[in-house]
């Protein structure tokens, strides 16, 4: 006996471990870096830009593409590489594109599939150096069918040669996709697409009957991996993108939510909060009319950099050990100070996650008890009501959904609900980062979803560290009734300060 795999498994693995939109785009962004891209993109073409009659959405990477080998046998077999993701290629080469050997940001061996939830039909052409250039088309509503085994899918590639080429061959992946539904019974003479699900067929059918990409689309797509010397590159058209990727784009307040949560989430992709840090450019420019184009992700402003720290009162600096200690510095408006910090919890080797180095800026609330004068205050204020928060970072690269509003793993704001006077620090008025590696820090480990880590016994640990560490942080310093008196008497002496200036003012 042997395992036979439902068709659905694949949906289910794809897009049925996908939570939202920003991870499907972040997932299909870490795949392009690991093949040595050094530019992302995610366009979204609107029905009002040129000759488009209806939306698209293209995620394009400059990285060293497919192929037809490639496509074969590691893009179209899951959870290929998920043995060997941690180990860098041995040194520069062909496969590195000759760049620095990178560490890889995906894991699974199945975060290409997120692509399916981006929307239907979908087309990807990628071009390896030395080799054709190779378009697959697909829709990924198929897999939905519950008759259908994976061996009975046929997913069409074909070569192509040159721009002129590609109208024909475009036409002729259709026709061969369309070709799985030609058979109407299994084995056993059953319907293979039973009554209840012949409306989702007829979906499929008259959704790649009009896709279409207008000609000058296809010259701009196409023209950079054909008549470019040693081109390569992977790019996936989406010809019905799912109805949020349109709603981002637009200024009606009924969307600006959804809007905001999407570029909070795709900002900050790769650590700009170190210094030089830009490993990656992502961007995702929206084509809304002829020579009307725009940045969606700076549209709310610019994120952060290692130059906002200078803008915070407080400043927190250091490492957790793994095993409860804390070793680091404080930076309380403008006096430093080293602190070090042992959670009393009960040691366990087991527990032991490894060294976990964290860099936080925390701003006050009122401007008057800010170091920063008002056009440094308002900057940073702006900053971190768009994108304030604690995010996490491993080897370099975001992990969702930590650093939305959301996503107070540490529970900042339901401690000081109880009172704002003991629990000083707000979420909401933080941002900073926490390093992980996954050499060093190997038990903290994303969930199968990509929504987190798991709450395994090291998790359960660091937070346990990393909550008791602020708790004690702010029964030292910060709190009305502070152990020390250093930042009460600094903010004192600035309430006194701006008093004399608003008298001088009225004066």
């Amino acid at each position: 006996m042997q395992f036979r795999t439902k068709a659905r498994a694949v949906d289910l693995l794809g897009k049925g471990q996908i939570a939202d939109l920003p991870t499907a785009i972040t997932e299909l962004w870490k795949n392009g870096y690991d093949a040595y891209a050094d530019n992302l993109t995610a366009e979204i073409y609107l029905d009002t830009y040129k000759d488009i009659k209806t939306p698209l959405f293209v995620m394009t990477d400059d990285g060293k593409g497919m192929s037809r080998n490639d496509i074969f046998e590691k893009w179209l077999v899951l959870g290929t590489d998920s043995k060997s993701r941690a180990s860098l290629e041995e040194k520069e080469s062909e496969e590195t594109l000759w760049k620095k050997p990178r560490i890889k940001a995906g894991e699974k061996g199945i975060g290409r599939l997120s692509v399916a939830f981006l929307g239907n039909p979908m087309l990807m052409i990628s071009k390896k150096q030395g080799h054709p250039l190779q378009a697959l088309f697909f829709d990924w509503r198929l897999l939905e069918n519950y008759n259908l085994f994976l061996d009975d899918v046929d997913i069409p590639i074909e070569n192509i040669e040159n721009i002129a080429d590609f109208p024909l061959r475009f036409k002729k992946l259709k026709e061969s996709f369309l070709k799985n539904f030609d058979k109407e019974e299994d084995l056993d003479g059953k319907p293979i697409w039973e009554e209840r699900q012949l409306e989702l067929k007829n979906e499929i059918q008259n959704s790649i009957e009009v896709s279409e990409i207008p000609d000058f689309l296809s010259d701009k797509l196409l023209t950079d991996l054909l008549d470019i010397e040693n081109s390569h590159g992977t790019k996936f058209i989406i010809f019905e993108p799912i109805d949020q990727i349109i709603d981002i784009t637009k200024n009606d307040s009924d969307y600006n939510d959804s809007k905001q949560f999407v570029i909070s989430s795709l900002s900050g992709f790769t650590n700009n909060f170190k210094e030089e840090n830009t490993i990656v450019k992502t961007v995702i420019p929206v084509y809304k009319e002829t020579n009307q184009e725009y940045n969606l992700l700076t549209s709310e402003g610019k994120f952060f950099t290692s130059k906002d720290y200078d803008l915070a009162d407080v400043i927190i600096e250091g490492i957790f050990d793994g095993t409860g200690s804390f070793n680091g510095k404080l930076k309380i408006y403008d006096e430093v100070i080293d602190h070090t910090y042992l959670n009393p919890r009960k040691k366990d080797s087991r527990n032991d996650y490894g060294n976990v180095y964290i860099k936080l800026g925390y701003n006050q609330g009122i401007e008057k008890e800010s170091i920063q004068n008002e056009i440094a205050y308002n900057i940073i204020k702006e900053k971190v009501n768009n994108y304030g928060g604690l995010y996490i970072y491993r080897d370099e690269f975001r992990v969702l959904p930590y650093g939305r509003q959301n996503a107070d793993f540490l529970r900042f704001e339901e401690r000081r609900s109880k009172r704002a006077g003991t629990y000083y620090f707000s979420y909401r008025r933080m941002f900073g980062y926490i390093d992980i590696k996954r050499e060093i820090n190997s038990f903290l480990r994303d969930k199968s979803s990509r929504e987190g880590l798991i709450n395994n016994s090291q998790y359960r640990a660091f937070v346990s560290d990393a909550s008791n560490f602020f708790i004690s942080l702010a029964s030292d310093y910060f709190s009305t009734e502070a152990k020390e008196s250093i930042f009460i008497d600094k903010k004192k002496e600035l309430n006194k300060q701006h008093e004399a200036l608003n008298a001088d003012k009225a004066r």
